[in-house]
């Protein structure tokens, strides 16, 4: 039951993040969060958020502390 709602948890703060509708201090906010874990899938996010200008140097902090040998093409 506690796994399924961490998963939950993950999937919308990962909705929030991408969600360009929602204010840049709440996306940056969700962002925190999923990195603080090193939330897993969060590679396919990488592209979008580099697009953003309001999510660009959270993005960038964000990628730097996210442990995906992947990532580093991202930039």
């Amino acid at each position: 039951m506690a796994s399924t709602v961490l998963v939950h948890a993950v999937e919308e703060r990962r909705k929030v993040v991408v969600d360009g509708s929602a204010p840049a201090s709440v996306r940056v906010a969700a962002l925190e969060a999923l990195v603080r874990p090193n939330a897993p899938g969060l590679a396919p996010m990488w592209p979008v958020l580099l697009k953003d200008p309001a999510l660009l140097i959270p993005a960038l902090r964000a990628l730097a502390a996210y442990d995906d040998p992947a990532s580093g093409t991202a930039i």
